[in-house]
């Protein structure tokens, strides 16, 4: 039997933009699981999160690292669920799962593309060698994960535009459902 749904985090900090969303799918449906790579922040005290298997490596402390292990460790996780919603800035939208049943449908609300493999100019972590080699391959892999069918919303019109180039897929705006001043 499927459970509800699914919601799905890249990882759980104690402060960040896309965890107060997460807070608000949390808040939205109660009755969902929880799923990320680790879980740093114990931000749902009595919920259970369920964390990937980076979360018991030293991979954990250093996303750069785990970079080229993040794609893999998302796909065909267990668990049968009627629907997931994506929390994306990286490489959580390519999450799929065993035995999803007939109708299952994948939200996927993008925070921007991972901004160190699509945009390294914007972010210090692209400038490192480890991202730079793993960059190109990453990037091809990204943009056919996210062609495998999804709806995808971004958090503004910028990021659609970014989401359109790096991915060639269409996403809705629907700004965060939080304060962003």
């Amino acid at each position: 039997m499927a459970v509800p749904g699914i919601l799905v985090h890249e990882w759980i900090a104690r402060d960040g933009g896309s965890e107060k969303v997460l807070d608000e799918f949390v808040r939205t449906f109660p009755e969902a699981d929880v799923l990320c790579l680790w879980d740093d922040a114990d931000r749902y005290p009595g919920r259970t999160v369920h964390e990937s298997g980076l979360a018991r490596t030293p991979l954990r402390r250093s996303k750069a690292l785990a970079l080229s292990a993040m794609p893999y460790v998302w796909r065909r996780r267990p668990g049968s669920y009627d629907f997931a919603l994506v929390s994306s800035h990286c490489f959580a939208h390519h999450v799929t799962f065993r035995g999803a049943p007939s109708g299952f449908e994948k939200f996927v609300y993008v925070h921007t593309p991972a901004r160190y493999l699509w945009n390294p100019e914007l972010d210090d972590r692209g400038a490192s060698l480890a991202v730079r080699c793993a960059a190109p391959p990453l990037r091809a892999l990204d943009r056919r994960r996210a062609r495998e069918g999804a709806h995808f919303a971004a958090n503004s019109d910028f990021v659609r535009r970014r989401i359109e180039r790096a991915w060639d897929v269409e996403a809705r705006v629907i700004f965060p459902p939080v304060e962003t001043a």
